[in-house]
């Protein structure tokens, strides 16, 4: 079951705070809607959710949170296309029948390995636990991608090869999330996919604020407390859905 922000007792509105709610009415009309993609999928998963799904040529792919694929298994090739979210795929070995993952502008084939294919907007990161994996994007140069090595890429253009922690790259799929020295905005960011409704962070230093730690994913109200205790905040609910952390 999803855990749900506890409401706090009603609070005088700041201008600052409706400002923030404006915001946050542009940006969800200004990115793309989730239920398009649920629309179009062949699998996908609500905010929260994974999933694991057997495919028919014996491959397993495990869907994080508000994930979306399409799949499409044919006698010369596999594909799949992330149409949003995070897949993690442990692929069978088919020499005869390339695996291709796409996502963005980009695409992943490979043979028989474990990896994951992770999509944020318009950026597409790619990270290798088994086996040996190719990353197109654009006209360039294809690059190769092996056990604990990562790859971004977006408009066409792959960044450099390097390496990733993987207990932190993969500890969704334990319902984990594990941070080392990560600004706050990003564990925030992160942590809004997991959760309905949406935490903000005011003030550019504290966004910038170092956080490291191992976090249960089901357990929203004991994450931000942990956040609140070390980092010294004070979290303000305005509405069950909307939580502001500002310094202390």
């Amino acid at each position: 079951e999803q855990a749900r922000w506890k409401k706090a007792p009603a609070k005088r509105w700041m201008p600052w705070a409706s400002a923030a709610a404006v915001l946050l009415m542009v940006g969800a009309l200004t990115t793309q809607t989730p239920w398009l993609d649920r629309w179009r999928a062949d699998y996908a998963t609500s905010t929260g959710e994974t999933r694991t799904i057997a495919l028919a040529d014996g491959s397993r792919l495990q869907l994080n949170t508000d994930s979306a694929v399409q799949i499409h298994l044919s006698a010369g090739q596999r594909q799949v296309r992330l149409l949003r979210g995070e897949a993690w795929f442990e692929v069978s070995k088919d020499p005869a029948r390339p695996f291709v993952v796409e996502s963005g502008a980009g695409s992943v084939t490979v043979v028989g390995t474990q990896f994951s294919v992770a999509q944020r907007q318009a950026r597409t990161q790619v990270q290798v636990a088994e086996g040996k994996v190719q990353v197109s994007a654009g006209s360039g140069a294809p690059v190769y991608l092996e056990p604990g090595r990562a790859v971004e890429f977006a408009d066409g253009q792959l960044s450099q090869v390097h390496g990733f922690d993987p207990a932190a790259g993969f500890a969704w799929r334990q319902r984990q999330l594990v941070f080392r020295q990560q600004p706050l905005a990003d564990v925030v960011e992160e942590l809004n996919r997991y959760w309905p409704g949406r935490t903000l962070v005011l003030g550019d230093e504290l966004r910038e604020q170092r956080v490291s730690g191992v976090f249960d994913i089901d357990k929203p109200e004991a994450v931000l407390k942990a956040l609140v205790y070390t980092l010294n905040l004070k979290a303000e609910h305005y509405t069950p859905y909307l939580l502001v952390l500002r310094a202390g």
